[in-house]
């Protein structure tokens, strides 16, 4: 996942041209420098899927989380409901990263 990837670039990385790099089939694996922690990626997905699966569930603890130093939470299929919950969408919900030095 794209998304346990993309928090171990170098900060001085330009995304853009590593991108066009990638694109052009110039990438230079010297352009391309990560830090030494470790990420894991959770996927949070609706009950069926990959199949058939369930719209409309809240998704409740995200306020917990997001404020936790070394987490990120990705939002896959998601949107927020009128009263301002965020619901699940789709079979991929949520991709939660977990970033430090071990697993």
């Amino acid at each position: 996942e794209i998304q346990s990837i993309l928090p171990r670039l170098d900060p001085n990385c330009d995304l853009l041209k590593l991108m066009l790099s990638v694109a052009e089939g110039k990438l230079n694996t010297k352009m391309v420098e990560f830090n030494h922690k470790t990420t894991v990626c959770v996927v949070v997905a609706s009950k069926g899927y990959p199949g058939d699966y369930q719209k409309g569930e809240v998704i409740k603890g995200l306020d917990k989380i997001e404020n936790i130093p070394g987490v990120l939470v990705f939002h896959a299929g998601t949107k927020l409901d009128e009263s301002g919950n965020w619901i699940s969408d789709g079979g991929r919900v949520l991709n939660i990263v977990g970033e430090g030095n071990t697993v």
